[in-house]
Parts: C-alpha cells; sequence; structure tokens
C-alpha cells in the first residue's frame, strides 16, 4: 500500500513538471513570431506616383514653334513695296532739288524725306508752337516712317532751285516722290502713300 502511493506521487509529480515546463517554452515561441512592421519599405520595382510624373515628358511651350510658321514682321528685301494711293504719274528720274514753272513754290527730297516750301500764299498759317523760334507755316516736310506730313520749323528755305519740274511730271529719289501739277505740289512717302499737297489756296496732308 505504501509503495502504490509513493509510485502515484512520482507520477503526479512529474506531470507538473512536464506542465510547467511546457507554459515556460510558450513565451519563448511567441518571442519568436515576427513582429509586422509599422512601416512598409517601399518595392523598387514599382514607382510611386511623384516618381510617375517626374519621368513623364513635359508638353513644349508654344514659343518652340519652329521659326518657319512664325509669322515674318518685316517683308523681305525681294518683296514688292506698297505704293502711294495714286501711282505717280510721268515720273521723269531722280531730281533732288526743283521749282513749280509758276516759281512760287520749290522742294528738295533724299532718300528718307521730301520737303517743300512756298513763297506767296492765301491759306492762313498755323499757330507756331512755343518750341519755334523761326518760321513756320509756310514749309511742309513728309519723313519716312512717321505716321503723317507736318510744317516744319525752319531758318532756311529751299526755294530757287534751278530745275524747273513741269506740271504733269513726277520725280523719286528713295523712298519718297514728288508731282508736279498745276493745283500745286503732291509729295509721299512712297511706302506708305502719306503725304502733303502745297498750293498757294491751301495746305493739306494725307
Amino acid at each position: 500500500m505504501t509503495t502504490r502511493r509513493a509510485a502515484g506521487l512520482v507520477v503526479a509529480a512529474l506531470t507538473l513538471a512536464a506542465c510547467a515546463s511546457s507554459e515556460d517554452l510558450r513565451p519563448a515561441a511567441d518571442t519568436g513570431r515576427a513582429e509586422p512592421s509599422s512601416q512598409s519599405p517601399a518595392s523598387p520595382s514599382s514607382p510611386g506616383p511623384e516618381d510617375v510624373e517626374e519621368s513623364a515628358p513635359s508638353e513644349p511651350p508654344e514659343d518652340d514653334a519652329p521659326e518657319d510658321d512664325a509669322p515674318e514682321v518685316e517683308p523681305r528685301p525681294d518683296s514688292p513695296r506698297p505704293g502711294p494711293s495714286m501711282p505717280l504719274p510721268n515720273v521723269v528720274g531722280r531730281v533732288s532739288a526743283f521749282t513749280l514753272p509758276s516759281g512760287n513754290i520749290g522742294c528738295r527730297l533724299v532718300p528718307t524725306e521730301a520737303r517743300c516750301d512756298i513763297d506767296e500764299h492765301t491759306y492762313r498759317l498755323p499757330r507756331r508752337p512755343a518750341s519755334c523760334d523761326l518760321a513756320y507755316g509756310q514749309a511742309l516736310s513728309i519723313v519716312v516712317g512717321m505716321p503723317a506730313a507736318t510744317f516744319v520749323c525752319h531758318g532756311d528755305t529751299v526755294l530757287g532751285a534751278p530745275r524747273i519740274l513741269q506740271y504733269g511730271e513726277s520725280t523719286v529719289v528713295g523712298d519718297v516722290g514728288c508731282t508736279s501739277s498745276e493745283e500745286g505740289v503732291y509729295c509721299y512717302d512712297l511706302l506708305t502713300g502719306s503725304g502733303f499737297q502745297l498750293q498757294q489756296a491751301a495746305a493739306r496732308f494725307f
């Protein structure tokens, strides 16, 4: 009876030892598990949205359009130039200074300007500007590229040229030209057609 009881106690002690050892191993097994990381590393094979936007080709700006498509600002040298509002009749050549047959009007031309002076006139003189201390209202000028003809503030004169430009004749010097007529003289900027008419009774701009 004493032997059986002793054997039972031994079996009970072994069972408790086994249970205690298995519980002691349980935390070790749990600590062996890999804890999930709170930050997942980006995959090198799959770029993020920012990488995709940077690698996408950008649209070229409109200013980089081919030069051939850009409109020409200035005409080419071989393109025809615009003429005056009415063609100059009977051009006799390059006359840089002339007098009308009446002797009352004289003109001088250079490649970029035509100026004409009148001696006797009946039209009312314009008001002289404060900046002019010389004669004003008896001389008109058209300068190439200017929007309109103007009166000239002057202390000289272009009257008295020996060459007579007969009525109905014209002359061209550079980009300006003049026509002599019984109604006076007409002078033009040949690039735009603007100019003036000068006669005894009137001074007109066009």
